[in-house]
């Protein structure tokens, strides 16, 4: 008798995405404490998970920014960047 195996991926998809959501979730919230480096540390490495291309180190990305969320593999940020408080970056046109 052949056992079927079964695609356990979709299962596993959906912690880590609320994992993803709730990191780069208190890393936003702690900014106020953190020291400027280890939130742009961590930032990047959240916004990387999301599948944003980062090459090099950001400047500073305001907490307060707002990323299109349809596909984060269409963001590029460069090095030395700055994005500052209340900036959308729109992956699409909304037509």
């Amino acid at each position: 008798m052949e056992t079927q195996l079964r695609d356990n991926s979709s299962s596993r998809e959906i912690p880590f995405r609320i994992w993803r959501k709730l990191r780069l979730g208190v890393v936003r919230a702690l900014y106020p404490i953190l020291p400027q480096r280890l939130y742009m540390r961590w930032l990047t490495a959240g916004l990387r998970a999301y599948g944003m291309k980062i090459s090099g180190v950001p400047i500073y990305i305001s907490p307060k920014c707002w990323f299109d969320g349809t596909d984060y593999g269409l963001i590029e940020i460069e090095d030395k960047v700055v994005i500052s408080t209340n900036v959308s970056i729109l992956t699409h046109d909304f037509s």
